[in-house]
C-alpha cells in the first residue's frame, strides 16, 4: 500500500494517472474471446496474450486436469485443477482476464485433449452490433 503525506506528491501521482489513462499506457487491452485446444501433457504458445505466455495442461483423468498458464516464467495461472466449466480468473498487464475449461475428451485408447477460451472483462463488455432491420415495401414511412 502507498501512503503519500505530501499533498505535492499526491497531485504528481494523480497527473501521472490521467495522463497514463489518457495516453492508454499500462492500460491492457482487450483480450478477444479466443479458443485453444490442447492435447494432455503438453504446452502450447497462447498468441493473444502478450509475447511468451504458454499454457500447460497434465493428463486428464477422473474429470479433471491440472492446468498452468505463465507469462515469462511466471506463473498467472499456478498449476491448478479444473473441471469442465470451471474458470480461473488472472491478471494480465492490469487487466482482469479469464481461463475456461470448456470441454474435455477422454478417451480409452489416447487422443485426449481439452478445450479452453481466454477472454477478458472487456471483450464481455462489449455491445453487440445493432442488426440491420428490412423494411417491407408496404410498410408507411
Amino acid at each position: 500500500m502507498l501512503i503519500l503525506k505530501n499533498p505535492r506528491k499526491v497531485l504528481q501521482l494523480m497527473a501521472l494517472i490521467c495522463i497514463c489513462s489518457i495516453a492508454n499506457i499500462g492500460v491492457a487491452k482487450d483480450i478477444p474471446v479466443t479458443q485453444y485446444t490442447i492435447k494432455q501433457r503438453s504446452t502450447i504458445k497462447i498468441d493473444i496474450l502478450p509475447k511468451g505466455s504458454y499454457l500447460h495442461i497434465g493428463d486428464i483423468t477422473a474429470g479433471q486436469v491440472l492446468v498452468n498458464l505463465k507469462h515469462n516464467k511466471k506463473y498467472l495461472v499456478p498449476t491448478t485443477s479444473m473441471q469442465q466449466g470451471d474458470i480461473v480468473k488472472f491478471s494480465i498487464e492490469g487487466a482482469n482476464a479469464y481461463l475456461l475449461l470448456q470441454e474435455y475428451n477422454n478417451f480409452l485408447l489416447g487422443g485426449d485433449y481439452c478445450v479452453f477460451q481466454i477472454y477478458s472483462e472487456i471483450s464481455l463488455k462489449q455491445p453487440e452490433a445493432p442488426k440491420p432491420t428490412l423494411k417491407k415495401e408496404n410498410d408507411s414511412v
